[in-house]
């Protein structure tokens, strides 16, 4: 072009450089430009970071106090919260006739916000039956001493209700001038509307009513010989809990060879829950310590198959 002479450029790209390196041939001199970069958008990958989980702990060393009257199961209940503040939680769904407190204990890792399902436990809904009270306390007691990063409390909410008929235990059979498991259809008594109304809002998926004796896992039905629509269930998951333990299984209906009107056993199931009634040991008496170590021993591995599998059949 006119007037301007022929500019011979080079031009040496440099890999990840801002500089643009142009030789000019111009009146026989060089320059060097400099361009401005090219802005490079750099995309940082996204990492989730997953839920850190902390997990309690606990000093629990007495897990089998042996027998113990209603105020005193109130107090080793509040000696453990205190040994696992986040893990034991402790509170009254109502009162009983004679105004006594109705007490549940709650088991969770309190740390771990996540919802979890709900399982019940109870005993001595006949007062005269405390081996039931003994062993489930030892289960409760065992389950919070061996608490660890793998426990069931990690995934579940267990609730333990030890006893309740507190009026009638540890002597009596009736509560309130009748059989308090023969009244959930009438619901005559206190204690079986307060035990209706808590289900109803915990909502449980699955519930053991502890019981002696006959060492028996009791399933639906009772109030009929037809199988319950879960029975395949049952006999896989309370058939193998029999064969652990040297349990019978037998449908309720089977035990006195006529139907059990107004039993919590089909009242739990038909609002919900898979349950099974356990009946424990072979005798009603005031146990001793080494009864109680004994039967829980015997159906330990039997009740935490239940915690694991029973959730999952009305989830």
């Amino acid at each position: 072009m006119k007037n301007i002479n022929r500019i011979l450029l080079l031009g040496l790209l440099l890999a990840n450089s801002n500089l643009v390196f142009l030789y000019a041939v111009k009146y026989k001199k060089s320059q060097t430009i400099v361009v401005p970069p090219v802005p490079i958008v750099a995309t940082t990958p996204i990492v989730t970071i997953p839920p850190v989980v902390v997990y309690p702990q606990t000093k629990v060393e007495n897990t089998n106090p042996g027998y113990l009257s209603y105020a005193q199961i109130n107090q080793q209940l509040r000696k453990w919260e205190e040994e696992a503040r986040d893990l034991v939680d402790i509170g009254t769904y109502g009162s009983s006739a004679n105004g006594q407190p109705l007490t549940y204990v709650k088991i969770t890792n309190e740390l771990d916000k996540k919802q979890k399902p709900k399982i019940l436990i109870t005993g001595c809904i006949h007062g005269n039956e405390p081996l039931s009270t003994g062993v489930i306390m030892n289960y409760l007691g065992l389950l919070l001493k061996e608490y660890d990063m793998n426990s069931i409390l990690n995934k579940e909410e267990i609730f333990f209700i030890p006893v309740v008929s507190p009026d009638s235990y540890p002597r009596s059979r009736h509560a309130e001038g009748c059989d308090p498991n023969r009244d959930f259809e009438n619901k005559e008594t206190i204690i079986v509307n307060r035990l209706q109304e808590f289900h109803l809002k915990e909502k449980f998926k699955a519930v053991i009513s502890a019981h002696t004796f006959g060492r028996i896992y009791l399933i639906p039905w009772g109030e009929k010989t037809q199988l319950c629509p879960d029975h395949d269930s049952y006999k896989k998951i309370v058939g193998e809990m029999a064969n652990l333990s040297n349990y019978r299984l037998l449908r309720a209906c089977e035990v006195y060879g006529t139907p059990i009107i107004g039993g919590e056993l089909d009242w739990f199931y038909k609002n919900g829950a898979f349950v099974v009634v356990f009946e424990l040991g072979t005798h009603q008496n005031i146990p001793t310590k080494e009864e109680i170590d004994y039967e829980r021993n015997r159906t330990w591995k039997s009740f935490l198959l239940f915690l694991e599998e029973a959730p999952k059949v009305k989830a």
